[in-house]
């Protein structure tokens, strides 16, 4: 349990905060998220744990393009303070991965947010 927590946590950890555009992704990337995540517990389908690095990388992009993110993080994140852009803080890049993780209603995954 702990180790599938773990797992989550990487995936939401390294999607948040951050944007990458899907032609700067590689099948490797994905592949090494995957590994890395069916790694932490044998009773994790590889299937599941490869959709899990597969919107962990992809839907980043999708969020960046939600958020009209033009800039790097601290102006932007002045502008969604200023109420300029829509959303892009931390805590909305985590709540919608989160959201979106959870659509999935992974069997051998579970979905955790953490906070530090």
């Amino acid at each position: 349990m702990i180790q599938r927590f773990l797992a989550l946590v990487f995936v939401l950890g390294l999607s948040a905060c951050a944007s990458v555009g899907p032609e700067l992704v590689t099948r490797d990337q994905v592949s090494a998220l995957e590994n890395a995540l069916i790694s932490m517990d044998e009773s994790i389908d590889p299937s599941e744990a490869r959709r899990a690095a597969e919107i962990a990388f992809f839907h980043t992009n999708e969020l960046a393009k939600a958020y009209e993110i033009t800039d790097p993080p601290l102006i932007h994140n002045t502008k969604v303070n200023m109420g300029l852009r829509p959303r892009g803080l931390c805590w909305h890049w985590a709540e919608d991965m989160e959201i979106r993780l959870k659509a999935e209603k992974f069997q051998t995954l579970d979905v955790l947010r953490a906070i530090a």
